[in-house]
């Protein structure tokens, strides 16, 4: 992996289990103070806090790409993904 400007290059030969292992380490130690929210651009992203959780929020660099919501829960990793508009589904 190298970084340029400030945004991790991934091989894309890395599995997803092991993207979403890498994401979740570092958004511990961005939550413990262990490091800072690495600035995007120049733009820090977003952040804020309720009662029990710390949300951050940032632009991604490139065109905008499918909406997707990714939750970590008790070591389960659940995605979700907007579907393709147009074409028939694939199948499993």
């Amino acid at each position: 992996m190298r970084k340029c400007d400030n945004i991790r290059i991934i091989n894309h030969d890395v599995a997803l289990h092991q993207l979403l292992a890498q994401l979740l380490r570092e958004l511990v130690q961005i939550r413990d103070g262990m490091r800072p929210a690495v600035a995007l651009q120049g733009t820090p992203p977003e952040r804020w806090e309720d009662e029990g959780f710390i949300y951050l929020e940032t632009g991604l660099p490139g065109e905008p790409g499918p909406d997707v919501d990714i939750c970590i829960h008790a070591g389960q990793a659940f995605i979700r993904m907007e579907r393709a508009s147009a074409g028939p589904r694939s199948p499993r």
